[in-house]
C-alpha cells in the first residue's frame, strides 16, 4: 500500500537496490560504486563528520558535566551552565545561519564550526575561572551547531532526505555506543581532561572529511523530485512548533529517567545498563526508518510513533515493574529513533537548500533544554507522573500540527506538478 502523502517524492527516478538511489549533491559518484543511505559513501561520510561534533557533545553532556563536578570542583549549578551554554549555543546558531546556508559554501561553514571546537575543546583544558570556561564551552557548542547545520542542510538537498537521515542516525548511533565506554574510562582516570583529549581527536578525524559536502546550488534536490512549489513559511514555521513541543517532551522525561527507574527499585549500575541495551533498540529504529522511507508516506510514520511514544512513556512513567520499564525504555528508545528522520524529512521537503531542516536541528535542540526546565519544579513537588501528563499534551500538539501541514503540502505537490 503507498500512502497519498508518498507522491511527494514519487516521480524520482527508481531508486536502486539495497541503499542505492540516485544522487544529485555528490559529482562524479557514478564513478564510485560503494554508496551508503542512497549516496555516495564520501558524501556520507561528509555528513557525519560535520554532524559528530555536536552529537558528540550532546552524548557526552552528562559525562562532562559530572567530570566538572568532581574534576574541577565546581557545584552542580555551575556545571549545569557550562551543560547548557554549549547546547543552546549549538541550538541557537542553526537557527541562525539556516538561511545563510542556502547562499553559503557548506564545506567552509563546517570547517569553521569543528575549528571552533577544537579551539573550545583545548582550551578547557587549562585551569581557568568559571566565566571564561563557561564563554569556552559556548564557543564549543557554537562550533558544533555550526557544522551540524550545514551537513544537515546539504543532506537536506539528497533526493530521499529521510534515508540520508535515518542513516546518519543510525551511524552516529552506532559510534556513540563505541566511544561511550572510553569515553567514559577515560573520563574516571583522567577527568574531565580524558573526555576533551578524545573530543578534539573525534574533531581532527572528522576535518579532513567535510572538503566533500556540496555547494548550495549543487545539492538542491533536482527537477525531478517532486517537492511542492512556493513558499511554505507557515508551514515551515508550523513544523518546527510541532518538533519543540515533540522534543521538549521527551527531553523533560529523558532528563529524570534514570531517577525513574531508580524508582522501580532497579539500581544505578542496572539503569545504565538498561540505557546501552536501548541505544541498540535506538539503532534498530534509524536502521527501520531508512528501510521503510517514504514507502508508507510521511504522515503515518510520524503519527505512528508519536502514538507509540506517548503510550510507551506512560506506562514507563506509571508502572511499578521493573521489567516493564525496561521493555518501554527500549521501545521508546526505537520509536524515538525512528521518527525522527521524518520529522526532518517533512522539514526538507518544505526547501531542498535545506534551510528548514538546518533550523529543525536548531529548535530540536532549544525543545530539549527547555523540557526539563518546564516541569523540574512540578515533578519535585507532585513526583513523576506529570511528565505522563506532559508527553500527552505535547504528542496531541505535535499530531494536531502535523496533520494539515502534510495533507496540504500533498495538495499542493499535486497541483503543482
Amino acid at each position: 500500500m503507498v500512502w497519498p502523502d508518498d507522491a511527494l517524492h514519487s516521480s524520482r527516478p527508481a531508486p536502486s537496490t539495497g541503499w542505492g538511489g540516485p544522487i544529485l549533491s555528490d559529482p562524479g559518484s557514478e564513478d564510485r560504486p560503494l554508496r551508503f543511505g542512497g549516496i555516495g559513501f564520501r558524501l556520507f561520510a561528509a555528513l557525519i563528520a560535520g554532524e559528530s561534533a555536536r552529537l558528540f557533545l550532546v552524548g557526552t553532556a552528562p559525562l562532562l558535566l559530572t567530570a566538572f563536578v568532581d574534576d574541577r570542583g565546581l557545584g552542580e549549578a555551575r556545571a549545569s551552565l557550562l551543560s547548557s551554554s554549549e547546547l543552546l549555543a549549538s541550538a541557537v546558531v542553526a537557527v541562525a545561519v539556516s538561511d545563510w546556508l542556502t547562499r553559503r559554501s557548506r564545506r567552509a561553514t563546517a570547517q569553521v564550526g569543528l575549528a571552533c571546537v577544537l579551539v573550545g575543546q583545548l582550551l578547557s583544558l587549562l585551569d581557568v575561572g568559571f566565566l571564561p570556561l563557561l564563554a569556552l564551552r559556548a564557543l564549543a557548542g557554537f562550533g558544533a551547531g555550526l557544522a551540524g547545520a550545514a551537513a544537515i542542510a546539504a543532506a537536506a538537498g539528497t533526493p530521499n532526505p529521510e534515508r540520508v537521515f535515518a542513516s546518519i542516525s543510525f551511524v552516529t548511533a552506532l559510534l556513540g555506543i563505541v566511544l561511550i565506554g572510553p569515553i567514559g574510562l577515560s573520563v574516571g582516570r583522567f577527568g574531565v581532561a580524558g573526555a576533551l583529549v578524545i573530543s578534539a581527536g573525534v574533531t581532527l578525524v572528522a576535518f579532513p572529511l567535510l572538503r566533500r559536502l556540496p555547494r548550495p546550488a549543487a545539492s538542491d534536490a533536482s527537477s525531478t523530485d517532486r517537492r511542492a512549489p512556493g513558499n511554505h513559511t507557515v508551514r515551515g514555521v508550523a513544523t518546527l512548533v510541532a518538533l519543540f513541543a515533540f522534543m521538549l517532551g521527551q527531553n523533560a522525561v529523558w532528563t529524570f529517567a534514570a531517577r525513574i527507574g531508580q524508582s522501580k527499585g532497579l539500581s544505578i549500575e542496572t539503569v545504565s545498563l538498561i540505557f546501552a541495551g536501548a541505544a541498540v533498540a535506538g539503532l534498530g529504529g534509524a536502521a527501520t526508518s531508512a528501510w521503510v522511507g517514504l514507502r508508507r508516506g510521511r504522515l503515518a510514520p510520524l503519527l505512528l510513533s508519536i502514538a507509540g511514544i506517548v503510550g510507551t512513556i506512560v506506562v514507563l512513567v506509571e508502572t511499578e515493574s521493573g521489567l516493564v520499564f525496561v521493555a518501554c525504555y527500549a521501545a521508546w528508545s526505537f520509536l524515538f529513533a525512528f521518527s525522527m528522520p521524518y520529522f526532518l524529512g517533512l522539514l526538507a521537503a518544505l526547501d531542498a537548500h535545506g534551510r528548514w531542516a538546518a533550523m529543525g536541528t536548531g529548535v530540536s535542540g532549544i525543545g530539549a533544554a527547555c523540557g526539563p526546565a518546564a516541569v523540574g519544579a512540578s515533578v519535585e513537588a507532585s513526583g513523576y507522573g506529570v511528565l505522563a501528563t506532559l508527553i500527552v499534551a505535547m504528542g496531541l500538539v505535535a499530531a494536531a500540527i502535523l496533520v494539515p501541514v502534510v495533507r496540504n503540502l500533498r495538495r499542493e505537490t499535486f497541483s503543482g506538478s
